[in-house]
């Protein structure tokens, strides 16, 4: 393992953020986490990618209270969408063991969250053991939360209920927007996929 982390630190020295990421993950997937997030933390970048890769590390390391302190300086600098760092943020307070108060936050956005806010919590609440709450955050009328339904009720063995999402009509209401702003590493108000 070490020479492949010496290739890649040599790599990295020509790569904006290809081979400090696979370094990174390399030094987390072998018990090295903090290395791993010092070799993020060095890029100091904001973009989508390195940031998410950040919050990943430090909740992987038991740290998640500093991907929340990173995240709140992003969100000082005015650069990010609310609903992108709702989406980390969501994950870090889960990760905290504030479940409960990453749920609230998303019922009182009620859409600043942008519209895969409700997605992001089901998939929380599932992962946490609480599949009937994250079945109970979504909605059938809304399109893009049928596939995550469908997916939990099967899992429920509830598969009954599934079969008719992808048959349901689709709503003449689109999905709210994303509120605009910079978005993340300046690149407008393009959606972060």
């Amino acid at each position: 393992m070490e020479g492949a982390i010496e290739v890649y630190r040599w790599q990295a020295e020509y790569d904006s953020w290809h081979a400090p990421a696979l370094l990174a993950r390399l030094l987390a997937r072998h018990g090295r986490g903090a290395e791993a997030v010092e070799v993020v933390r060095a890029m100091n970048s904001a973009e989508d990618r390195i940031v998410d890769l950040l919050c990943e590390l430090l909740a992987a390391e038991g740290r998640a209270g500093e991907g929340l302190a990173h995240l709140d300086a992003l969100e000082a600098r005015g650069t990010w969408e609310p609903w992108e760092l709702f989406r980390l943020r969501a994950r870090l307070l889960a990760a905290c063991g504030r479940l409960d108060e990453a749920v609230e936050e998303a019922r009182a956005s009620s859409g600043s969250g942008g519209p895969y806010a409700a997605e992001e919590m089901a998939r929380l609440l599932a992962d946490a053991g609480r599949p009937e709450e994250a079945i109970a955050f979504l909605d059938s009328d809304r399109p893009e939360h049928r596939r995550t339904l469908g997916l939990l009720l099967i899992e429920r063995g509830r598969a009954e209920e599934a079969v008719p999402l992808p048959r349901a009509p689709r709503s003449t209401t689109p999905p709210p927007e994303p509120e605009p702003g910079p978005g993340p590493a300046g690149h407008g108000d393009c959606p972060h996929f």
